[in-house]
């Protein structure tokens, strides 16, 4: 094979088969071994060159491009021949399936692949219910037709060396009219290989696996091929890294303080994280769609940093890749466990003293409001994340200008300190559209009395909502209030409170 055909067999290679590049297969000549290691050009080249044998696994999520059927009869190969050429006789006549988009292959042993490839990815299980049928309406077992791939069980690619025969796991042609296949030589069959086309993806759903009788639990996404490929990956490595959830929350907020990626190739696994660190702080949808695609976008304008997000990214596919991996997190509600959430928070009156020391009520209760999201989200160090849709919701006022103000002053009363750039003029405008991206603010708060032993205190369930004002009536006497607080204040905002 010329560098020109091993160059195009590697790309259709990755076009048709890969979508999880972690881990791969490799064939021995006594067995199998799952290498863990990155499936990389140069690893496809080799199978193709007959230096290796390798074969592809799904990853955790089982997104895949492919069905494979494998024929495997052991020492009887005519008879996997036969059921090879039943196989694609029916997928053709039952299904409607075009010859064309229908590919087999000797797998170089005791069977053959018979494979239909997608222009889409889907996940795994969504094909099982078709291949149960034919295996039922053909009456053939699972010991002789085996489905593939997997996340558990992977599947040799073709145009390599079968390690344990020496076999070339040529392709196949097959003839509707003697219903036979027939043997490729190498050469025609590296050129039967580049010329395969996938079939439609969505198509097929709509008129084969929507019709079957049997179903999944859920209908499965369906995603471009990037899409799938950058899915697997993120997924993926939440189970390879070995880092703990605190370790990860690190991660994110080293990469959120500093407004840029750290390493290369973490894009989609970042803003994955990023995207459960952000909504368990908190944030709505939309907000941590805005924070990380401004953390992305200044990596990416920035000269230094360009190099750790790939040159073929453009920031348009960046961004919808940032909305999409966002919203499957928020629909999803993925969390990165390990860490047990307190079920109570407690407020202590000292506290609470400190708070009304201040003379403006909506400094109080912006205060107040962040007292509390400190008590709910802050890690160990204090430091906790907090969007101004948070601070609104949370009763303060609407205006986003007037929270920024105030916050300063807070800032500057040192009653909370503000530990990235709290100006946010570090705005980014993209070429897409006129959206303005913010960097993400990350809070401590400093109130003296939260240091000091407290034995008046009051428990209040962590996720529920309450006022400043609910839990001074709980926490201080009516004389006190009213002795520490302008008349308009008390009259307007504390006293119903007391009311018996």
């Amino acid at each position: 094979m010329n560098s020109e055909l091993l160059e195009a067999s590697v790309v259709q290679m990755k076009k048709l088969y890969i979508t999880y590049k972690q881990q791969y297969l490799r064939q021995f000549p006594e067995s199998y071994k799952t290498i863990k290691s990155y499936l990389n050009d140069g690893v496809i080249k080799g199978h193709l060159q007959k230096n290796r044998t390798v074969g592809v696994k799904l990853g955790v999520s089982g997104m895949t491009k492919f069905l494979t059927f494998d024929v495997d009869y052991s020492d009887n190969l005519p008879k996997a021949k036969e059921v090879t050429e039943t196989l694609i006789q029916f997928l053709n006549s039952y299904y409607d399936i075009p010859l064309n988009k229908i590919h087999s292959h000797f797998s170089g042993g005791k069977g053959y692949h018979v494979t239909l490839f997608f222009d889409k990815t889907i996940q795994d299980y969504a094909l099982k219910p078709l291949y149960n049928e034919v295996l039922s309406e053909l009456g053939l077992s699972t010991k002789e037709v085996e489905f593939r791939a997997s996340s558990q069980y992977g599947v040799k690619i073709p145009l390599g060396i079968h390690q344990a025969t020496g076999k070339f796991m040529n392709y196949m042609t097959y003839s509707p009219v003697s219903e036979m296949i027939t043997p490729l030589s190498e050469e025609e069959s590296v050129e039967y290989f580049l010329n395969i086309e996938p079939l439609s993806l969505e198509d097929f759903r709509e008129y084969i696996l929507e019709d079957l009788k049997e179903q999944p639990e859920k209908r499965p996404a369906i995603l471009t091929h990037e899409q799938g490929e950058d899915t697997e990956e993120v997924i993926s490595s939440l189970n390879l890294e070995g880092k703990t959830a605190e370790e990860i929350r690190e991660e994110v907020m080293t990469v959120l303080r500093n407004n840029h990626l750290s390493f290369g190739g973490t894009r989609n696994k970042i803003t994955y994280y990023s995207s459960i660190f952000l909504k368990e702080q908190g944030y709505e949808a939309e907000e941590t769609i805005e924070y990380i695609s401004g953390m992305l976008l200044h990596t990416y304008d920035n000269p230094e940093t360009r190099k750790l997000i790939d040159e073929n990214t453009t920031k348009e596919f960046m961004l919808s890749e940032v909305k999409r991996i966002t919203k499957n997190t928020y629909e999803k509600d993925y969390k990165l466990g390990n860490r047990k959430k307190e079920k109570y928070i407690h407020i202590k009156k000292e506290e609470v003293l400190e708070i009304l020391e201040i003379k403006q009520l909506h400094l109080k209760k912006l205060l107040f409001s962040m007292l509390l999201q400190s008590k709910r989200y802050a890690d160990e160090s204090g430091t906790f994340y907090m969007a101004y849709s948070t601070m609104m919701k949370m009763g303060n006022t609407k205006k986003r200008d007037n929270l920024r103000k105030y916050v300063e002053e807070l800032e500057e009363a040192k009653k909370i300190r503000t530990l990235t750039d709290n100006e946010i003029p570090v705005k980014i405008r993209t070429a897409i559209d006129s959206t303005q991206f913010h960097k993400t603010k990350v809070y401590q708060v400093c109130l003296i009395s939260s240091e000091l032993h407290s034995d008046e205190t009051i428990r209040i369930e962590a996720n529920r909502d309450v006022t400043l004002e609910e839990v001074t009536s709980q926490l201080l006497e009516e004389t006190i209030t009213r002795s520490l607080l302008p008349r308009k204040q008390w009259e307007n905002h504390f006293s119903h409170c007391y009311v018996s």
